[in-house]
This record gives C-alpha cells, sequence and structure tokens, in this order.
C-alpha cells in the first residue's frame, strides 16, 4: 500500500476510497476467525450487567483519547515550529508517543495476566500499521488529499517490514522472546531513533 503511494504522489480521493475499502475487508475476515465460544471460554462477558459496564467504560476512554489527541497535536506542533524541525520527524516520532503509551500499557496489562496472544497482537499489528495505513490514510485523503514525501515514506518502510517480522524472527528461532532479546530491540530502537534524528530532524 505504501509503494502504491509513492506510484501515485498524492493521496487523491480515488485513492483515499480504495483504502478505505480495504479496512471493512480487513476487518470482516479478521472477524470470521473469531469463534464466539473460544472467548467466552477466556473470560468473555457472558453478562449484561458487565456488557453495558464495559461499553460505557470504553467509550469515556474513546471520548478521552480523542480531547488528549487534540491537545498533544497542538503542543507537538507548537515545539515543532518552535525548535523549527521537520514536521515529518515531528509525527513519526513525538506524536506517536500518543500512540505508544496506551498500547505498552495494554502489552504490559495483557503479559501480567499471561494474554499473550493479545500483547503480540497489539504489537505487531501496530507496526504493520493495516488501520492507520487504510481507514486514516483513507480518511485524511477524503478531508485534505496531500502530497506525499516520497523520500521520508522510501526511509521508513524498510524499518517498518523489519521491526514488523523482527517478533516472528525470535519467536520462531528463539521459542520465546527472552529479557536478552527484548533488551537488543531496546537498543535497536534507540539506535535508529538516533539515526532518524540525524537525517530528518
Amino acid at each position: 500500500l505504501m509503494c502504491f503511494l509513492l506510484v501515485v504522489r498524492r493521496l487523491t480521493s480515488w485513492v483515499a476510497s480504495i483504502f478505505l475499502t480495504i479496512y471493512p475487508i480487513y476487518l470482516y475476515r479478521f472477524m470470521k476467525l473469531v469463534d464466539r465460544n473460544i472467548l467466552l471460554a477466556n473470560g468473555g462477558c457472558t453478562h449484561r450487567c458487565e456488557t453495558i459496564k464495559n461499553l460505557v467504560a470504553t467509550i469515556a476512554s474513546g471520548v478521552t483519547l480523542i480531547i488528549s489527541a487534540h491537545i498533544l497535536v497542538y503542543g507537538v506542533l507548537t515545539v515543532t515550529d518552535a525548535l523549527d524541525l521537520n514536521r515529518f520527524y515531528a509525527g513519526m516520532n513525538i506524536l506517536s508517543l500518543g500512540c505508544i503509551i496506551p498500547e505498552i500499557a495494554v502489552s504490559i496489562s495483557a503479559a501480567l495476566r499471561n494474554e499473550h496472544n493479545i500483547a503480540f497482537g497489539n504489537i505487531i499489528g501496530d507496526n504493520i500499521n493495516i488501520i492507520t495505513m487504510t481507514l486514516i490514510i483513507g480518511v485524511i485523503g477524503l478531508v485534505a488529499q496531500p502530497e506525499v514525501a516520497v523520500m521520508d515514506v522510501i526511509f521508513t518502510i524498510p524499518i517498518m517490514s523489519f521491526v514488523a517480522i523482527l517478533p516472528l524472527i525470535i519467536s520462531r528461532y528463539g521459542g520465546s522472546i527472552r529479557r536478552m532479546h527484548g533488551l537488543t530491540m531496546m537498543i535497536f530502537t534507540a539506535v535508529l531513533y538516533i539515526v532518524e534524528t540525524i537525517l530528518l530532524a
């Protein structure tokens, strides 16, 4: 999908429509894989009152997240203009903290409860960026039709692909992700951040 963006060079309405079409197809195929009995066997919600409680908590969390996102974007733009930073760099690193922090909380909580599939699904799904590359980019294309920063996208595609498959490689050949693997990935992240700062900021 990102290579397709490099070809068209602009996120027009028809390109956005393609991206928005892909997302519900993916969502439908994913939902077909979910077995309701498996969900219930793993502690799925069985009582109506509990369902309502979780629904209210989800909606409240979503509203809070939207408000926080507006505040975060305004603050980052102010800092970016004050320090004369590249806005793509600011979006990829500073703004992404707003996404990473909730994901860290979800992954740690799932890992502590031995829900390893949820933890890995959250991480790998984010790196593959299925929602970002379909739903969000599609909405942006319908609203703004921005030009695609070719060099910035070319720089990020290999890194994004490598990070997406890295946990799979470690899990396949190591059997599990141990502390040493985690430390290695943290060091890799620090080095990558330094390189991005030098090249893009």
